[in-house]
């Protein structure tokens, strides 16, 4: 990008809060934090780096995410003076497998905390450090269009606001406590000339978006086939899918695990689609679009049953990892950058017409707790079509 990075970082004592009463727990886990991000630049990425301190009680009987869900939940509300939205809302264990299948590396101190998270305990007095990063740009775009993609709070009517919800100690692990929890934003911005910036708005303006986690929920005793709806209008750069299946205990795993009685389906996985109105855009098998994924992703790690992969443990007799997390990609099919946005998947026109997009799969039946299915969009409005022309000049 040619214009002049600004990095600058907020640390209010909001976020460095000590540690609170008699539970010997940090006075964060649990709180609801919210912190207003000042208009000077237009905004490319925000940084959230948490450390962490496990107390005198080393965390045992885990729960799936643990300490990668020490974050809960991001959102950032916006109000560019013509609709105050929504502009992310996404779980924290979400927002390190969506960054690994859009093409981003992660830091070595959160793969060492994934490696961590796969073990039976989180031991006393360890210290972690966790960096999530919310891409507010697609990573793999380009120039001429990726500063038409930036977020123009420069523009805006308010000031963003990142409101950040921690997990409680009980939603790290059974047992345990945590100490010195404390966070760091970084906004990764660009310096805008003000001629450039009235040209792009009297051009069309800055490209609005979204980066949407919507979960849905299979209850017990449910199966066959199902319908997730996506969230229409808009277009899709990308979808990100993570599942959790359910049973005696909630695991990283495909959610039609019994289709074929043995490890993981073994060749009996279910086929899985997108569509609309009866219409088949594309269709996989979970394994699928991992296989695909893995061809452009960061590969951070050998394959053994530690590996900082998100998706599930190795199959006990295998050599593969469940494909419990994997993406739909529009934008690139991950094997190059992108300047322009013909293959984007528009819902616009089925939003119109009352249709639906869906994903559409078959679930096994799981007993005592649900599984779920979680739906990460990165989606874009208005009007693309100048980005979508192709010149065969």
């Amino acid at each position: 990008m040619m214009l002049p990075i600004r990095r600058t970082y907020i640390s209010p004592p909001t976020l460095a809060p000590g540690d609170a009463g008699a539970a010997n727990n940090s006075a964060l886990m649990g709180a609801t934090i919210k912190v207003a991000i000042d208009r000077t630049w237009p905004i490319e990425e925000i940084l959230v780096v948490v450390t962490m301190k496990v107390g005198t009680t080393q965390f045992a009987t885990l729960t799936l995410d643990n300490i990668l869900g020490i974050v809960q939940r991001f959102n950032l509300a916006v109000n560019d003076g013509v609709s105050p939205r929504t502009a992310v809302d996404i779980s924290g264990i979400g927002l390190l497998e969506y960054g690994k299948l859009a093409g981003l590396n992660l830091d070595r101190s959160t793969l060492n905390a994934v490696l961590a998270s796969h073990g039976s305990t989180i031991a006393a007095s360890n210290l972690y450090r966790v960096a999530y990063r919310i891409p507010l740009v697609h990573p793999l775009i380009t120039e001429p269009l990726r500063t038409r993609m930036l977020m123009d709070a420069n523009n805006f009517a308010q000031d963003p606001v990142l409101t950040m919800q921690f997990a409680t100690a009980a939603q790290i692990g059974a047992t345990g406590n945590m100490r010195n929890v404390s966070a760091e934003i970084i906004l990764i911005r660009r310096q805008i000339p003000d001629a450039l910036n009235a040209g792009i708005k009297a051009a069309g303006g800055f490209v609005p978006f979204d980066l949407i986690e919507t979960p849905f929920t299979i209850a017990p005793g449910i199966s066959g086939e199902q319908r997730f709806a996506l969230p229409v209008p808009g277009s899709y750069m990308n979808i990100c899918l993570r599942s959790y299946l359910g049973g005696s205990s909630v695991t990283r795993d495909v959610l039609d695990y019994s289709a074929g009685g043995v490890a993981d389906c073994f060749a009996a996985e279910s086929r899985w689609r997108i569509e609309t109105g009866s219409v088949v855009l594309q269709e996989w098998r979970a394994k699928h679009l991992q296989i695909i994924n893995d061809w452009s992703c960061p590969s951070n790690s050998a394959l053994d049953a530690t590996s900082p992969n998100f998706g599930g443990l190795l199959v006990t007799n295998t050599n593969w990892e469940p494909a419990g997390s994997y993406m739909l990609d529009f934008l690139t099919d991950g094997l190059d950058t992108a300047n322009e946005l013909g293959s984007v998947l528009d819902c616009n026109n089925v939003a119109t017409n009352g249709l639906k997009m869906e994903i559409v799969g078959s679930v096994a039946s799981v007993a005592t707790n649900a599984s779920t299915l979680n739906m990460i969009g990165h989606r874009l409005f208005g009007d693309l079509s100048k980005w979508k022309t192709i010149s065969v000049a």
